[in-house]
């Protein structure tokens, strides 16, 4: 079969240049009707103006050299450049549709590319020395990023000392009652510390903090600036206002400035304590875990002791704790 794509080669060779011969003498002529007109307009006649013009462009697929007192501006050869793709365009409709296709779809993927990096690595965030965040997962025979069991993050908190403060967060959809009608919200139901790990101020009122995270406190709740305005009217007179969730009704105490939220789609956070129902063993992968490193603490020297801590929890209960390790981001 090589004597056939040998002809199909011979054929596209045959075809391709007939195409470029034919491209490059519609080329020539477009020049030479420009060159035309530039001669009427100083004066010539008409067929002068051609004569002289075809021989100026005779044998050359090109325009005149630079110097040349009938040389067009800068400006004129870009013009006429313009109209010399147009016509090609239009020759190769579908050459062109799938052209301007692949551009529209390179220039939107760049565009979102840059919006992803933007806002997760460019934009700072909106939280006090955001470089000394970091989340901490579980490392399973399942998944090297796993959610954390209560009973080891409880643990964490007390043996680690690479942490000025540690929190969970777990969180869902649920119908919220109390303000001019029902809506549903994002929550998420927080640690007592998780303000103290973002260290971030409302806007108005307060956080919660452990004081409010211990069982018999008063059920409160801290909203987003979007749900203060959305469900609340935006009203200062907000803070005292009871919003009822899970059959339990929470005292707003603050709202959090505009752009403030963690999770990202989170509209009101609560007390995670006071929802706790008991009985979540090791095995339970429920929470996800954020927390802020301690001064003069380092990423790799957090990663060390936290490891040697997953270690040592293995050992200590190994029929129902999953976690081999534990990742540091």
């Amino acid at each position: 079969m090589s004597w056939v794509r040998g002809l199909l080669f011979r054929l596209r060779r045959l075809v391709l240049a007939r195409q470029a011969r034919r491209e490059r003498e519609e080329e020539i002529a477009f020049h030479v009707d420009m060159q035309t007109r530039r001669n009427v307009e100083r004066g010539m006649r008409s067929a002068a103006a051609r004569t002289l013009a075809e021989r100026e462009f005779a044998g050359s697929p090109t325009v005149a050299p630079p110097g040349d007192p009938g040389r067009a501006s800068p400006g004129a050869d870009l013009r006429a450049d313009l109209r010399l793709a147009l016509r090609s365009l239009r020759r190769e409709p579908v050459f062109a549709a799938m052209a301007i296709l692949t551009l529209a779809v390179g220039i939107g993927a760049a565009t979102a590319t840059f919006s992803v990096v933007d806002a997760v690595l460019l934009e700072p965030l909106p939280f006090g020395a955001p470089d000394r965040l970091v989340a901490l997962w579980q490392v399973t025979r399942a998944s090297d990023r796993a959610h954390v069991s209560l009973p080891n993050f409880r643990d964490w908190q007390a043996a680690t000392r690479s942490f000025a403060a540690m929190a969970t967060l777990r969180g869902g959809t649920t119908t919220v009652l109390g303000s001019d009608e029902p809506v549903l919200a994002e929550y998420a139901s927080v640690s007592g510390r998780f303000f103290d790990v973002l260290a971030v101020r409302p806007a108005l009122g307060r956080t919660f903090g452990t004081a409010d995270a211990t069982p018999g406190a008063a059920p409160v709740a801290v909203v987003s600036h979007d749900f203060w305005l959305r469900a609340l009217g935006g009203r200062r007179d907000a803070l005292g206002r009871g919003l009822t969730l899970f059959g339990r009704t929470f005292e707003v105490v603050g709202v959090m400035p505009e752009g403030i939220a963690f999770p990202a789609s989170a509209e009101l956070w609560v007390p995670r304590e006071l929802l706790d129902t008991g009985g979540e063993g090791r095995d339970g992968l429920n929470d996800r875990v954020i927390a802020r490193l301690a001064p003069g603490i380092a990423l790799a020297q957090a990663a060390r002791e936290m490891s040697a801590l997953a270690a040592r929890l293995r050992a200590e209960h190994p029929s129902d704790n999953p976690a081999t390790d534990v990742r540091v981001f």
